[in-house]
């Protein structure tokens, strides 16, 4: 319950920044604080901190990375056509279904490597996921705010 009520406050406040600082900045600049809470948590963990910290550190991750889904889906559709955008929108449960064959590469880092090691990679690879939503950055429309909308009928 804490996890998803932390998930809908955090997800409203980056729609919030995103109508003032931009879908792109916002998504990119909270994937990298997620990942950077992600490294914090295993390093917390492998300093054998307390638990509590690490588990704060965890919902705060989980949070965070979970706040940009609503975001996300709007730059798809923003960006592709309303002729195949149901077709853009199936690669959403492709990647649902990701995280199956996901888990079972963890359960293979983790026996060869432990979780910590797991936990890094993933962090790593959120990361990297980065590099092609900075690549379509320049594509993505500005968000439409309030003020944007009330000068253009000027």
């Amino acid at each position: 319950v804490i996890s998803m009520l932390g998930i809908a406050v955090t997800g409203s406040a980056a729609q919030f920044m995103s109508t003032r600082l931009g879908r792109i900045p916002v998504t990119m600049s909270l994937k990298v604080a997620g990942g950077a809470s992600f490294y914090a948590m295993c390093i917390l963990y492998e300093e054998d901190q307390s638990k509590w910290l690490v588990l704060a550190v965890y919902l705060a991750r989980t949070w965070i990375m979970n706040s940009t889904g609503g975001i996300t889906k709007s730059i798809i559709h923003d960006c592709v056509s309303s002729e195949v955008r149901a077709r853009y929108a199936s690669f959403d449960s492709v990647n649902q279904s990701m995280w199956a064959g996901s888990a079972a590469l963890g359960g293979i880092i983790i026996d060869h490597y432990g979780i910590i090691q797991n936990f890094y990679t993933t962090a790593t690879i959120q990361l990297l996921a980065l590099f092609p939503l900075g690549l379509v950055a320049s594509m993505v429309p500005k968000e439409n705010t309030t003020q944007n909308a009330v000068e253009s009928r000027r």
